[in-house]
């Protein structure tokens, strides 16, 4: 079509752009047809009788450089081969790892994330609750003016609304020299994200069992919940500037990422630098509104079990150290019970409470494998299951100090 067109001074740049991106695509493509059957399959979930992680995210990495060599006989030959690599990545680590703009490094290379895949999966309008855990999308909701799980008439207002996508497959493009990086530490850069896990419980249908001290000093408890719907939203770059906005009980500012909305090409912070597109973009021929998402939120979700324990405190009175040593000991307590426990993960969790300033906490205990393992419910068995691993924990840390006050005494 393009070489039906009037030639001008831009067509020749034109021609090269299309041919470059066109091989490119066709080296992604022999990439994907070369993949095992089976290997897709798995990392899917689609294979029965199997309890497989949550599904990862794919970087595509397009290097070009220049051929050493070119044939005089090979007319359609610009000079150029592109070099296609694949990495995956879990969500846990992909959220934040192959986020927009940042650097993923391996194999003696830094490899730009510069373009988010919009079409395998298309961004979606999100309602976030301000007070609690609970998020919908805007699209299903029936009642738009109070949270249905908190009652937060906030949950209402239109700066509740933001867009965010899950994020399938990233890409990065750029030439074969410029990519290459030397051992040294002063050649990698680290970003940090405004994350947040929220936890959203249906406390009446979800929770299957639960128990709780009785003597009235200190409130103690906790409960398994057979389906939880666990929520990492990536607010964008951790910033002093910006939008601030509060999501259940926690106000921070979350600019998000700005992103083209047809091509998915990671745009530049400063609305005043040139807009990057990919060649075939429509947006990068013409004078489209609305072209640009401003503010994207990157999310990964899944439903599994969970254990909620209530901290013996309110979060006007907890810190940070105490609530990892409380951790620290569970997890201890855990491996010394089943041995390998790197699928359990924990996150910390408050709630509202009617008519008062503080939040009631929570420490969750999550399996990471989508649906649960059912490691989580052996422990909420009977009332002393739990307490069996705190006594472990205990025992080991008693066992521990005694061997280092033997050596301190032998030396």
């Amino acid at each position: 079509m393009l070489k039906a067109m009037p030639k001008d001074s831009s067509f020749d740049e034109q021609m090269k752009e299309l041919e470059q991106e066109r091989k490119a695509l066709s080296s992604v493509i022999r990439a994907m047809e070369e993949k095992n059957v089976f290997n897709f399959l798995s990392d899917e979930g689609l294979l029965p009788n199997y309890a497989f992680p949550e599904a990862g995210v794919s970087l595509k990495a397009i290097l070009t450089r220049k051929k050493e060599r070119v044939l005089a006989s090979d007319t359609d030959d610009d000079g150029y081969e592109r070099v296609t690599y694949e990495y995956s990545r879990s969500s846990s680590s992909a959220i934040s790892e192959f986020a927009p703009d940042n650097s993923f490094y391996v194999g003696g290379h830094q490899l730009k994330i510069d373009q988010i895949d919009v079409n395998t999966s298309e961004p979606v309008d999100w309602r976030l609750c301000p007070n609690c855990n609970h998020a919908e999308p805007a699209s299903t909701l029936h009642n738009t003016v109070a949270c249905p799980v908190c009652g937060s008439n906030a949950w209402g207002d239109s700066g509740q609304i933001r867009r965010m996508l899950k994020v399938r497959t990233v890409y990065s493009t750029q030439p074969y020299e410029a990519s290459q990086i030397g051992d040294e530490s002063d050649d990698r850069s680290s970003k940090f994200y405004s994350k947040q896990m929220l936890v959203d419980v249906d406390e009446q249908h979800d929770i299957e069992s639960g128990y709780q001290t009785t003597d009235g000093k200190l409130p103690f408890g906790y409960e398994f919940v057979r389906k939880a719907t666990l929520r990492e939203i990536n607010f964008g770059e951790s910033d002093n500037i910006g939008t601030r906005m509060k999501v259940a009980g926690r106000e921070d500012i979350r600019n998000g990422f700005r992103l083209c909305r047809f091509c998915g090409k990671v745009q530049p912070r400063s609305q005043q630098a040139k807009a990057k597109h990919t060649s075939i973009c429509k947006a990068a021929k013409k004078d489209f509104k609305d072209t640009f998402e401003e503010c994207m939120f990157l999310y990964r979700e899944f439903v599994s079990e969970a254990i909620r324990i209530l901290i013996p405190a309110t979060s006007m009175d907890t810190n940070r150290t105490k609530m990892e040593s409380f951790s620290a000991a569970i997890m201890l307590g855990l491996k010394k019970h089943f041995g390998s426990v790197e699928h359990l993960r924990f996150t910390v969790m408050d709630a509202p409470v009617q008519d008062a300033e503080y939040r009631k906490q929570y420490l969750v205990i999550y399996d990471s494998v989508p649906g649960g393992t059912g490691y989580l419910k052996e422990l909420t068995v009977t009332p002393d299951s739990l307490m069996d691993i705190f006594d472990l924990s205990l025992q080991e840390f008693v066992r521990s100090k005694l061997n280092a006050a033997r050596a301190m005494t032998a030396v």
